[in-house]
């Protein structure tokens, strides 16, 4: 699906749509009205446009009285669109090599106390679009459990950085950023999500990279 970021989606400007369905699963009036700040009547005139532009629809045993939606095919086609700038197939395709053999740098690197066990795709990428928005990648990782202790190894890790991490989630985090941060290597044309947004975006992702399959 092609939208520009300021299009009119049912009333809403695209981007600022895109954005609430992907942090919303259920979509009620009682949602509209909180995320967009509208009245309680606006909201149930947009509900009932994203009813009629199949976006939404009930959710099921709810009886000839629904208040409460979900998202449609379509609906999610619109949570997966990018506003980036858009590129290639080829490209896309040259991408998709770098990050691969970027995942296998990792796992072979002692730069990296995570290793990349699989990347998978989705999105426009796995359609037969000519020309895609980004990559949208869901990574996992996990700890190289050969270097020993975890805590020490993070420990370590963080002090040989120079960083200076105090809050628990961020420490904790830092080993999967830095995983990140090379495989992205600053390109815009790559977002990462996490798994749990395949299902909230009710998605089938196609399967990148397996470092099983590797050897790794």
């Amino acid at each position: 699906m092609k939208l520009d970021a300021n299009d009119q989606v049912c009333g809403f400007a695209a981007k600022e749509l895109r954005d609430f369905f992907r942090r919303s699963d259920c979509v009620t009036s009682q949602e509209l009205t909180r995320h967009f700040g509208l009245n309680e009547s606006a909201a149930k005139d947009r509900l009932t446009q994203l009813v009629s532009e199949g976006l939404i629809e009930p959710e099921k045993g709810q009886g000839n009285t629904p208040t409460v939606y979900v998202k449609t095919t379509k609906g999610n086609a619109i949570a997966n669109v990018s506003f980036g700038p858009r590129m290639s197939r080829a490209k896309a395709d040259s991408l998709v090599k770098d990050i691969c053999a970027r995942a296998e740098e990792v796992n072979l690197s002692d730069s990296f106390i995570h290793r990349v066990e699989k990347i998978w795709v989705f999105g426009s990428y796995t359609t037969e679009a000519p020309d895609l928005g980004d990559l949208d990648l869901v990574v996992e990782d996990r700890f190289k459990a050969e270097l020993g202790d975890r805590n020490e190894v993070l420990a370590d890790y963080i002090a040989n950085s120079g960083r200076q991490l105090r809050c628990i989630l961020d420490r904790l985090a830092y080993p999967t950023q830095e995983v990140l941060r090379h495989l992205k290597k600053r390109s815009r044309h790559i977002s990462f999500h996490d798994k749990s947004q395949l299902e909230l975006l009710k998605v089938t992702p196609v399967l990148l990279f397996d470092a099983s399959a590797s050897g790794d």
